[in-house]
């Protein structure tokens, strides 16, 4: 958006510039800058009307003006800010704007302005048309045979001839005819004698074919000598765009400015200043260029994408925190409402001592637990999850970016799994209270869907000791492992149920 603009008046011209308050007009010329202090309460005029101040004192204020030293002193300060400021033409349809300095210049220059035809017409034309004008003014300068005037005059000779050679045909002429043809006579004798006696002065504009000298940037002009060439003053003198320091004509200049490829603009997204003509490149890295998710379609701000993708898209993936399937973040819910992990299961269904277990609430992964009792928490797997034992080489049963956690004896508690083949192939689970107070002795056991033991797990690097010291602070002691053999049993265990239970039981 264009900021707030004002008028300066510069040696009576008036010029657009944006609001600063140390720039203003004169208040009593209003036809100069007020650059110039003149008292100590900074009241500030134009030199012009300092200098005219017959009675020593600040018009405003009556104090008395500051020597001229002074004050010419002063203008440092506002002579800066000019310098600084931008100046727009507010001559009509000129798009031109500069520096300080290039003031004069285009005032001179700038084809918008109008002036008299320099060949004395009377015409008050645009600069821009006074070429093409003077290739048909009527008092353009013309020479026909030895006879250097205007054109207009010229026509005037052969209009009088051809009038004076009917007036010689005829016996007699009304005395308002004579009367005209005489004064007409009288004005036109003198300049087709001095032709025909070659006594004419040299003409200063360009006539037929007497010398001339023509302006080299083709702006029309015809010198008939060396003072006129060189006090010219050409509209076509090429100037330099700021931009792309090309050399630009000056009626070209200000259309060419406005388009430069190499002025700065900024960017109307992210506000950063670059080059036009590397705009486009800068839009590939923008950070607030929009891109396209991949997921959903939708328009995001390229900074914020990956965050999107990750925690807002609602067509990326998840997965369920029961039984770990991916699904898009949209169908969630419907997922969960559906999933088996999320629904009682019944140990020794159809037995009188038959078990039901219920997922643990607020817990991530397949915990379950019976009643309210969380010193045994069962972990609900399958068959096919754990048959693949023997066929893992580092990799999980359970996600491995994903944090288990569960409630044990009452208290928060997370699960991480591993799994080596160094030395021995083992499977392990360490179950630890995320605030322990103590070690729990613990036994884990992997069960069928009749709760019947399948096999048991071992302190690591101890394959005959069962006892889990969960939370103890050596890891070898409060982490449970499955070795070759328990995981071979595995494999070759068979039961009518799919399911497979890892029970953690307080002792």
């Amino acid at each position: 958006m264009q900021g707030a603009r004002t008028t300066l008046t510069i040696n009576g011209t008036e010029w657009s510039i944006p609001l600063n308050p140390l720039l203003e007009d004169c208040k009593i010329c209003f036809n100069d800058l007020a650059i110039t202090r003149v008292c100590d309460s900074e009241h500030r005029y134009c030199l012009g009307c300092y200098d005219k101040f017959e009675t020593g004192e600040c018009p405003e204020c009556k104090k008395e003006l500051i020597d001229r030293k002074a004050a010419l002193s002063s203008q440092r300060n506002y002579l800066n800010a000019l310098e600084k400021t931008t100046f727009f033409c507010l001559t009509q349809n000129c798009q031109w704007e500069g520096s300080f300095k290039q003031l004069e210049i285009h005032k001179k220059l700038c084809l918008e302005t109008k002036e008299r035809c320099s060949f004395g017409c009377g015409e008050h034309l645009f600069r821009y048309q006074i070429k093409h004008h003077q290739t048909e003014c009527r008092k353009r300068p013309y020479k026909e045979g030895n006879l250097v005037t205007d054109y207009e005059t010229v026509l005037e000779v052969k209009q009088l001839k051809s009038e004076c050679q009917d007036a010689l045909k005829k016996t007699s002429l009304e005395q308002g005819s004579k009367n005209h043809l005489y004064e007409r006579l009288v004005r036109i004798f003198p300049l087709v004698a001095d032709a025909a006696l070659e006594e004419h002065e040299p003409v200063t504009q360009p006539t037929g074919t007497v010398y001339q000298k023509e302006c080299a940037y083709k702006c029309g002009f015809i010198a008939s000598s060396i003072k006129e060439i060189s006090s010219h003053i050409c509209p076509n003198v090429p100037l330099t765009c700021r931009h792309c320091k090309n050399h630009v004509l000056p009626k070209e200049i200000g259309g060419h400015e406005s388009i430069c490829d190499e002025r700065v603009v900024s960017c109307r997204l992210c506000g950063v200043d670059t080059k036009q003509v590397l705009l486009a490149l800068h839009f590939q890295s923008c950070i607030k260029h929009p891109e396209e998710c991949p997921q959903c379609q939708c328009m995001v701000v390229r900074q914020e994408l990956e965050q999107h993708k990750q925690t807002q898209c609602l067509s990326r993936l998840i997965d369920c925190e029961r039984c770990f399937t991916s699904v898009v973040f949209s169908e969630l819910e419907a997922h969960k409402q559906g999933c088996w992990l999320t629904k009682p299961v019944t140990l020794r269904e159809g037995k009188p001592d038959a078990i039901l277990l219920t997922p643990q609430p607020d817990s991530v992964g397949p915990f379950y637990q019976n009643g309210n009792n969380s010193s045994v928490i069962y972990m609900v797997t399958t068959h096919d999850q754990l048959k693949s034992l023997p066929k893992q080489h580092h990799k999980h049963v359970f996600p491995r970016d994903l944090v288990l956690r569960c409630t044990y004896d009452g208290e928060p508690a997370t699960m991480q799994e591993s799994f080596t083949i160094w030395g021995e192939k083992r499977w392990m689970l360490c179950l630890r209270q995320r605030y322990p107070n103590n070690f729990i002795t613990s036994r884990a056991d992997v069960l069928d869907a009749d709760s019947n033991i399948i096999c048991s797990f071992y302190r690591n690097w101890y394959p005959k000791i069962t006892d889990i010291e969960i939370n103890a602070n050596d890891r070898d002691k409060d982490t449970a492992a499955l070795h070759k053999d328990e995981i071979s049993r595995l494999e070759h265990y068979s039961h009518p149920s799919h399911l497979r239970i890892i029970r953690f039981m307080k002792k």
